[in-house]
């Protein structure tokens, strides 16, 4: 597909912000967009169908769900996708050393897996790293919140008990439909007596979703 004209691309953007799915041949000629056809191919998830008697196109998107730039609108948003999505990220091994020369680690990783579901969802708003009732990551405004904890301070520095108890606010405030507990490291600490614990803990306990990310 091509490149979408920025032109193109502002007009439509813009009529969506306003809740206005409508253009006019008048407003596609303004945008060098060419109106011969019935139906005008955007992007992967967005379209241009002609309507009112051949005087204007309807924007509409291909899977209801998604917005123009193919992203998983709020609505839409649940632990199935959430889960999908994260499956395909990698925390490279060059990645994870970056990340641990930095003053606050956990806060690089979580900037990093930030930008990635970006890409995929609509709403994705990282929590302050100095309000510690705020989760580390919010996906579609409180649908699905994401805690990140390195594997290895969760075996050293840091007990299970206080990563279980910081699950367990945020399961009481009930402020997400589903959370879950991501835990990053390398392959050996996936199967560390505390981990499993955790993990077993976390989803019987607080029926919440555990994910362990193994570096690659």
């Amino acid at each position: 597909m091509k490149k979408l004209n920025p032109k193109v691309e502002n007009l439509l953007k813009q009529k969506i912000s306003h809740d206005d799915y409508d253009i006019s041949f008048k407003e596609m000629e303004l945008a060098g967009l060419k109106h011969e056809d019935s139906v005008i191919d955007i992007n992967e998830n967005t379209e241009l169908q002609r309507i009112y008697l051949f005087t204007a196109y309807r924007i509409i998107f291909k899977d209801k769900r998604k917005d123009f730039d193919n992203r998983i609108q709020n609505e839409y948003v649940n632990s199935i996708n959430v889960l999908a999505v994260l499956s395909e990220y990698k925390l490279t091994s060059s990645k994870f050393a970056d990340f641990k020369k930095k003053l606050q680690a956990e806060v690089e990783w979580t900037k990093d897996l930030e930008t990635y579901l970006k890409k995929y969802f609509v709403s994705v708003k990282r929590g302050s790293p100095n309000k510690p009732l705020e989760i580390d990551l919010d996906i579609g405004l409180g649908k699905v919140g994401l805690e990140l904890k390195w594997a290895d301070k969760i075996n050293k520095n840091n007990p299970m008990q206080a990563v279980y108890g910081q699950m367990s606010g945020y399961k009481r405030n009930g402020n997400y439909d589903s959370l879950f507990l991501i835990v990053a490291g390398n392959e050996k600490l996936e199967q560390d007596a505390n981990i499993i614990e955790l993990q077993n803990l976390v989803k019987k306990d607080l029926n919440c979703i555990f994910k362990y990310i193994a570096i690659s």
